[in-house]
């Protein structure tokens, strides 16, 4: 089994998406499967999300599933 985290709401850095991000990058030292689902509107740029450190490390662990009604 495969583990998942999943986020579902507007994508941003108010919502805290540097915070999850960063949590991925722990937890990925335990479970080097896991990954991460978001579910929503993303406002970032490609820039803005290079631009957080964490996302750097885990980009591969991470799908933007993007707005799903």
């Amino acid at each position: 089994i495969r583990p998942a985290l999943c986020y579902l709401g507007l994508i941003t850095i108010d919502r805290g998406l540097d915070t999850m991000l960063a949590v991925l990058d722990r937890l990925r030292i335990e479970f080097p499967a896991i990954h991460l689902h978001l579910f929503g509107r993303c406002d970032l740029t490609t820039d803005q999300l290079e631009a957080i450190p964490a996302y750097r490390a885990v980009r591969e662990l991470v799908t933007f599933h993007g707005h799903v009604p």
